[in-house]
């Protein structure tokens, strides 16, 4: 026989063996309360399993409170854009045109590499860069190749009529060269 048949054969061999002191044990008979007491247990667990599955509802239905939410949301809106327009602003379609984007070219030329250049762009006040409206001054590092580099930058001009100038700055290894930009309200100078 193999191994895994003789397993078997004594395994066999225990239960048989378990059963049959199963068997001696005398047990006594159950008490005359026994089937009331298991009844009693077989409706509180049902009890209880019925009171899990029942959902909670409200105490006031769903669609009585939709149209009044309708309406209050209404009622804000209008009283909104008549408040708006009491003021009289102007559309927003003028305030954009007014700050367009407009893109600014610079073409810097470099006689070597330069890898970790740092870049700092200085905007006057009327000139935004597109996402960053309200830094003046932004700064990063960046390799600049021998010859030509192209840096765009998407500038926003306001309508102030001030007239400034975007600076340039790219600094290497201690030195520090600069660009100038004049900007005038509505007119971008390329370079």
């Amino acid at each position: 026989m193999s191994e895994m048949e003789n397993r078997v054969a004594s395994e066999t061999e225990q239960d048989r063996e378990l059963l049959r002191l199963l068997r001696t044990i005398e047990v006594p008979e159950p008490g005359d309360d026994f089937e009331a007491r298991m009844l009693q247990k077989v409706i509180f667990r049902a009890r209880a399993d019925r009171a899990r599955k029942i959902p909670i509802r409200p105490s006031f239905p769903h669609l009585g409170w939709l149209p009044l939410s309708a309406a209050l949301l209404c009622a804000v809106f209008i009283s909104t854009a008549l408040y708006w327009a009491g003021r009289g602003l102007e559309p927003a379609t003028q305030l954009q045109e007014a700050a367009a984007l407009r893109p600014v070219h610079i073409l810097l030329q470099s006689p070597r590499d330069m890898p970790g250049a740092t870049i700092r762009v200085t905007l006057p006040d009327n000139v935004g860069l597109d996402g960053y409206e309200r830094v003046r001054t932004l700064q990063w590092r960046a390799d600049i190749f021998a010859g030509e580099n192209r840096l765009s930058l998407p500038v926003r001009i306001g309508a102030s009529g001030e007239v400034g100038e975007i600076r340039v700055e790219v600094e290497y290894r201690g030195a520090r060269k600069s660009l100038h930009l004049p900007v005038a309200t509505g007119a971008v100078t390329r370079t």
